[in-house]
């Protein structure tokens, strides 16, 4: 009885040094029979067939599963276009309004504790057109293994002279997207469609969904761009 028990000892003596040992030095070690782990000879049995087997895991899933994902925390600087359409939905916008805007987009993405998202800490964009300005901050997240990024725009237009808008300012606001590509990194192929309301009005507001020229409408117009941005390394 004691020789089985100190032989049992001398087994797990020998599982954990292997483990230890063999764990930092391969990703995979195979038996006779091709499967993987470290195999230690347990007493009576010296053939690695018949072993003890700790299975290992591959330390290529754990690269390969870094690389899907691919995010990385950090500022993306980029530019987007947005062509403005006087009372037209987004539906209606089809890209060749009078009106077209260019600026810098920019947003700086922290980690979050799930690990599969990058939020955004601060995001913001401008632009300017025939003296006509939009801005505001952009919120949102990027999904690491979906590779998309899902948030929305709410900031302000304001114009000194713009006769379809009467006034200075009002609310410009909207959903965003774009997809991800993990090998530049960049945000890429963005696309979005902002809506406008009249001065002291909210896109929130019940008079925004009433179709402009109707009887209480507050609704503007509306905005249709894309967009992308590129990793600032550094940052």
């Amino acid at each position: 009885m004691s020789r089985l028990l100190n032989d049992g000892a001398a087994d797990r003596t020998r599982v954990v040094v292997a483990a230890l040992l063999l764990g930092l030095c391969c990703s995979s070690c195979t038996n006779t029979n091709g499967e993987v782990g470290v195999y230690v000879a347990s007493a009576g049995r010296p053939d690695a067939s018949r072993g003890i087997r700790i299975p290992l895991p591959d330390a290529r899933s754990f690269r390969d599963s870094e690389s899907t994902t691919g995010c990385v925390p950090g500022r993306y600087d980029g530019t987007f276009t947005c062509n403005f359409g006087f009372a037209q939905s987004c539906d209606q916008n089809t890209g060749n309004g009078p009106l077209m805007f260019t600026g810098p987009v920019s947003l700086t993405f922290v980690t979050v504790p799930t690990g599969t998202f990058l939020a955004v800490s601060g995001g913001t964009l401008s632009g300017s057109s025939s003296g006509f300005t939009l801005s505001g901050p952009l919120s949102g997240s990027l999904d690491c293994l979906a590779r998309t990024f899902t948030g929305s725009f709410d900031g302000t237009y304001s114009s000194s002279a713009l006769p379809a808008l009467p006034g200075v300012s009002g609310q410009l606001s909207g959903p965003i997207e774009s997809g991800f590509d993990p090998q530049t990194p960049a945000l890429v192929n963005g696309h979005w469609c902002l809506t406008a309301t009249t001065p002291g009005t909210s896109r929130t507001d019940p008079c925004a969904d009433i179709p402009t020229g109707s009887p209480g409408s507050c609704f503007a117009g509306s905005c249709a761009g894309t967009w992308s941005a590129i990793y600032v390394p550094g940052t």
